[in-house]
């Protein structure tokens, strides 16, 4: 597998300066997880996997991640031009763009790798979702980035605050030389809205635009309610042989057929823990999911750790998530995160919309 490897998803830190709602940084309450440290994926990590002959045969490295914005960590212009050195394929970040100074993004230009844009509005809007970003910061980046050569990509989730921004955001990317692309985000996950929540307090609902072509198909209309301490608590309740899937029934979803989509890409993830691990979705170990707990308690994160194993073994070791595909059901250890993302007919990952 370790040659047969094409892509790979890397997360270069733990660390934001945003705060969005449905990011996996936050509980239902809107509090930062409470058991995940904030640093940086490490020089030693990075060179230890990216060695000149692993590299030379990827087709495509993408900088992004679950709990963090690449752009946090220093050594990122370094890793690029590392990967740059030695691939044949492309290079690409994604970011929200509200760190780091125009000077920085001018370096980052000039190296031209493709930076997708997480900006989801414009100046009166962006803030809604992109939480802590400020515009004026975000404008005085992509423009450096844009004026030094960048090749940029605006990417725009649609939501109902900023859907008749659409057509002015795509002029005003295109008067920059960026592309556009819309995004349609598969997290409202079965609810009409989204409870946007800051340490405990309810500040506002997010909704799903009216536009059915930017709305996935798992939007629904039950209300989000933010859980309680206590009801995330008893979410992940060892009562009963389940571990962390506790009392519920998930037979509704048992027997169905798994088609791993970075199985198929030939793609791993890098996290920026150290840990080398199919997808970013199994790379979530700190998120109010039963699925994260089933993950953590039937096979666990020491199992792909390259601060202690070598590559080769955590390659390997990455068939113990493979093997649960054969299980009939969750409850005899078929993965539950597995079974959402990529169950045949199920499919919640991000979309994008063709204009």
């Amino acid at each position: 597998m370790i040659h047969d490897l094409k892509r790979v998803h890397v997360e270069a830190s733990g660390r934001c300066n945003a705060r969005c709602p449905m990011c996996s940084r936050h509980t239902y309450m809107g509090y930062i997880q409470p058991k995940l440290v904030q640093f940086d994926l490490s020089p030693k990590i990075f060179y230890k996997f990216f060695t000149e002959d692993r590299t030379k045969n990827l087709d495509h490295v993408y900088f992004s991640g679950v709990y963090g914005d690449p752009c946090m960590n220093t050594q990122l212009p370094e890793f690029i031009n590392w990967l740059q050195k030695w691939k044949k394929g492309n290079v690409s970040v994604d970011s929200n763009a509200g760190y780091r100074s125009p000077s920085w993004w001018e370096i980052l230009g000039k190296m031209k790798p493709k930076i997708n844009f997480a900006i989801d509005g414009l100046e009166d809007t962006n803030h809604i979702y992109r939480r802590n970003v400020v515009w004026k910061k975000v404008w005085e980046n992509i423009n450096a980035f844009q004026r030094a050569g960048g090749n940029g990509q605006w990417n725009f989730i649609v939501f109902k605050h900023n859907e008749h921004q659409i057509d002015e955001a795509k002029k005003v990317a295109e008067s920059i030389g960026m592309d556009f692309r819309i995004k349609v985000t598969q997290k409202f996950k079965g609810h009409g809205n989204w409870s946007v929540m800051e340490d405990g307090k309810k500040l506002y609902d997010l909704f799903p635009p009216d536009n059915p072509k930017y709305r996935h198909s798992n939007v629904g209309n039950r209300l989000h309610l933010p859980k309680t301490d206590k009801s995330i608590d008893t979410y992940f309740t060892k009562d009963g042989p389940f571990g962390s899937l506790g009392r519920t029934n998930y037979s509704d979803i048992d027997n169905i057929k798994i088609n791993c989509i970075v199985k198929e890409q030939q793609e791993v993830f890098l996290a920026y823990t150290g840990h080398l691990l199919p997808c970013c979705y199994l790379g979530t170990p700190y998120y109010d999911s039963p699925g994260n707990g089933q993950f953590l308690e039937n096979i666990g994160l020491s199992e792909f750790d390259l601060n202690k194993l070598s590559v080769k073994k955590a390659m390997n070791n990455l068939k113990l998530v493979e093997e649960t595909w054969s299980q009939n059901t969750v409850r005899e250890g078929k993965l539950l995160t597995c079974i959402k993302v990529c169950g045949e007919k199920m499919q919640n990952r991000t979309g994008y919309a063709n204009e």
